[in-house]
């Protein structure tokens, strides 16, 4: 008789725990760390229903190792990074995270090989409520973090990434005109003026 109390009463927690925040939001943080790329991830409870519905083994899985197998492929399929020339990034690994003040949401830190983010394609969880939303925070190179939201309308963006080496150009040339017409001047005022005495 306990043991059944005690089982409601673990249910009825959850659920109470699962209102108490959207389980039809995602929250991503996107950095760059040495020649890797980490994106940090918070998702609701309902993570574990978008996984079911990918493999049908998570049911069935014990250990942290097959979840995170399972989980790993997930997001292998679902969140894509790309650089500027189309290649993807390859995600090497996904490590649950070990956080027990946040009891009703699961934390996974996603760890890509290389950097120079210039697309993002996530559709993690996009498939399981219409209404799902993917917050995507990336910090660019000057350590600001710029927001975008990824939906089933909208699964992907682009960041924009400010290349240096145009404005130094740019610069340069404006830089190299300046100069050209100072010493252009300079020359037309030290000409000797040559009178005619003819």
């Amino acid at each position: 008789m306990n043991k059944y109390l005690l089982v409601n009463i673990f249910s009825f927690m959850c659920i109470l725990f699962g209102y108490a925040h959207d389980t039809d939001k995602a929250y991503f943080d996107i950095v760059t760390k040495g020649n890797n790329t980490v994106v940090h991830s918070e998702f609701p409870w309902t993570i574990r229903n978008a996984l079911i519905a990918y493999d049908p083994d998570f049911n069935y899985a014990k250990t942290e190792e097959e979840i995170n197998a399972i989980f790993f492929n997930y997001a292998k399929d679902k969140l894509k990074l790309y650089k500027a020339n189309g290649e993807e990034l390859s995600l090497l690994e996904v490590i649950l995270e070990k956080d027990n003040t946040h009891n009703h949401a699961t934390k996974y830190t996603l760890i890509y090989k290389g950097t120079e983010v210039e697309k993002v394609y996530n559709i993690i969880m996009l498939d399981l409520m219409k209404s799902q939303k993917n917050y995507n925070w990336y910090t660019n190179y000057k350590g600001e973090k710029i927001e975008f939201i990824t939906s089933k309308l909208s699964p992907s963006f682009n960041i924009k990434v400010k290349n240096n080496t145009k404005i130094y150009t740019y610069y340069i040339l404006i830089f190299g005109f300046i100069i050209l017409l100072a010493v252009l001047y300079f020359l037309r005022k030290k000409r000797p003026i040559i009178l005619d005495r003819s």
